[in-house]
């Protein structure tokens, strides 16, 4: 296995509405103190484009789960650049992503569904046969109708 994810990657942090696209460069991204003190980087699957599935590392990340960090991080969060390690978990399925897909978007709170309701997102995964189909779809509910 390489030691990075093949790009792009879809970033999920279960059991939050944590589901994003990552897309090069892979060893660095913008974050701030609120969202390391949420533990999103010690919690996240990362599902790459090759059918891997890999934790994203933010190396000293665990200083920021202090209960003043956490406290501090509600009056001020900067975003700052962080630099990212990867860990290998296992070979995924595609039906394990697409689950993931379709429960953030029946938990979303309109970002998934500002342009297609849930049931029009459902039907399109339904047809997706790899990864670069559920990237087709990942960026036709972003961008919305053409």
């Amino acid at each position: 296995m390489p030691d990075f994810p093949a790009a792009p990657c879809f970033v999920h942090t279960p059991g939050t509405h944590e589901f994003w696209l990552k897309e090069a460069p892979l060893d660095q991204e913008l974050t701030n103190p609120f969202a390391l003190s949420n533990g999103w980087s010690e919690n996240n699957i990362v599902f790459d484009a090759e059918g891997a599935a890999w934790r994203m590392i933010v190396p000293g990340a665990s200083r920021y789960r202090k209960w003043y960090w956490r406290l501090l991080s509600h009056l001020y969060s900067p975003t700052f650049p962080i630099e990212i390690s990867w860990k290998p978990l296992r070979p995924y399925r595609l039906s394990e992503l697409l689950a993931v897909f379709k429960e953030q978007v029946t938990i979303d709170d309109d970002l998934l569904t500002q342009f297609y309701e849930v049931e029009e997102i459902y039907h399109l995964l339904d047809g997706c046969r790899n990864f670069d189909d559920v990237l087709s779809v990942w960026h036709k509910v972003e961008r919305g109708p053409d």
